[in-house]
């Protein structure tokens, strides 16, 4: 890219391929080493699941918000603009810091594209731009939505604080597995050493099994989310209600009964903030 021309960023970009065959952590491993490890020094929360991973992502990133935390997010795809998947603050990443990244990143991929069979891939590049923008930026907190699976998604190159798993279903089988079992397996690959994780409780027990197992694997507390926790639910054309353990009268707007499941998701996670001494 010549230093003197302001660079077409969808153009760039599209020159990427979307994903590999066989992904792996190699190219994030890569990075993460040429930039002197800045996921080392965030506080993430890394949210995967076949359903709700962006209404979650949503809410939580704006209860951390409104607490006055700075947070940075990362999801995906956009639904207009491109710059949609970066912000902080809800504050979209701009042209110009994208192309500041991209000079910065361009030389570390072709570097790794020469020595290399497999080319970095598009979520590689933006995985990677996330991170140094977030890192940058001093951000307090990182809300971090997974691409694919969990496993060996680019983004599990973090270490977060929270892992949080919405769903397991049938979802890019030709990538995850064929079972449900392989499938929470892959979603389980967020899960990390000494940390926590929330999960809602499916009526698959195999789904169950695998997650709860991951956790005592890890040494991992698990804030298991059930039926018996949500009560007096009510809703109307506008707003749905619903209690929570000792939340009473919770009111969210966002429509489906899916939503209460996921705003509770965001409910426990608070609890866990405050539990590690952050004000919620």
């Amino acid at each position: 890219v010549r230093g003197d021309v302001k660079m077409n960023i969808e153009k760039y970009l599209s020159n990427f391929c979307n994903r590999t065959e066989n992904p792996t952590l190699k190219a994030m491993e890569y990075f993460m080493d040429e930039f002197q490890h800045p996921e080392k020094c965030l506080k993430f929360i890394h949210i995967a699941g076949t359903n709700g991973k962006g209404s979650c992502t949503e809410m939580l990133a704006n209860i951390v918000i409104k607490a006055g935390y700075k947070v940075g997010k990362f999801i995906s795809p956009h639904l207009v603009k491109y710059n949609e998947r970066i912000s902080i603050g809800n504050k979209n990443i701009t042209d110009e810091e994208m192309e500041k990244l991209i000079k910065r990143i361009e030389p570390k991929i072709n570097k790794y594209n020469s020595v290399n069979n497999t080319k970095i891939t598009l979520f590689e590049l933006e995985t990677t731009m996330a991170i140094l923008y977030f890192y940058e930026n001093n951000c307090d907190f990182v809300v971090l939505e997974t691409g694919l699976g969990g496993l060996y998604d680019c983004t599990n190159i973090v270490n977060p604080i929270v892992s949080i798993i919405t769903s397991v279903g049938y979802d890019h089988m030709q990538i995850l597995g064929n079972t449900l079992t392989e499938i929470a397996e892959q979603k389980a690959g967020i899960i990390k050493e000494n940390s926590e994780t929330i999960f809602i409780e499916q009526d698959e027990k195999e789904v169950n099994d695998k997650i709860k197992q991951t956790c005592i694997d890890r040494n991992n507390r698990l804030h298991l989310i059930q039926n018996e926790n949500i009560l007096n639910y009510s809703y109307n054309s506008d707003f749905q209600r619903f209690d929570y353990k000792n939340y009473k009268d919770i009111v969210i707007n966002l429509k489906g009964e899916k939503q209460i499941y996921n705003a509770s998701i965001c409910i426990e996670c608070t609890e866990i903030l405050k539990n590690k001494s952050y004000e919620i």
